[in-house]
């Protein structure tokens, strides 16, 4: 919902997008972006079944400073129903 571009950086690959549409938003609460909104994230793979995943927020019109996260991103291993 919005304009990406991507490179890699050695294993992982950078995200970087900005140029919203308008149709997002953050969580079901409702809360909101402004048309700075920029995105910037990194996949990694740690292992074949792992992914570790960064992103940064920074709209400088609703938040005081970017808003790092982090997490791991892990396969479905169980078969599906």
């Amino acid at each position: 919902m919005g304009f990406s571009t991507g490179r890699w950086e050695g294993d992982s690959l950078i995200l970087d997008t900005s140029i919203f549409n308008g149709q997002n938003w953050f969580d079901r609460t409702g809360n909101y972006h402004s048309d700075r909104l920029k995105l910037t994230e990194t996949l990694t793979l740690q292992t074949p079944s792992v992914i570790h995943y960064e992103v940064t927020i920074d709209d400088p019109e609703v938040f005081t400073r970017p808003w790092p996260i982090s997490m791991p991103l892990y396969r479905r291993m169980e078969p599906t129903t």
